[in-house]
């Protein structure tokens, strides 16, 4: 369900109280892994604040490994 039908069905004291969707079913089910990058809000974007979250980075980037098929990024102690 997109953020503004949810709005229209009365949601949005909800919204207005967590500040968008991915915080919310956060808070009411907290036992879920939620993937905040796919709750892409109007406009094209990821919640508030999202990618201020260096977790919210590793995450993408496991997951963009995984469906590479990346295991491991190996270490290199000349480049860091």
């Amino acid at each position: 369900m997109k953020l503004k039908d949810f709005v229209e069905r009365g949601g949005r004291p909800l919204i207005k109280l967590y500040g968008s969707m991915n915080r919310l079913l956060a808070a009411v089910y907290p036992e879920a892994c939620w993937d905040g990058v796919r709750f892409v809000e109007v406009g094209g974007r990821t919640p508030s604040q999202y990618w201020a979250d260096i977790n919210n980075h590793r995450e993408l980037l496991d997951r963009i490994g995984e469906r590479l098929g990346i295991i491991e990024v190996p270490f290199d102690p000349l480049h860091g």
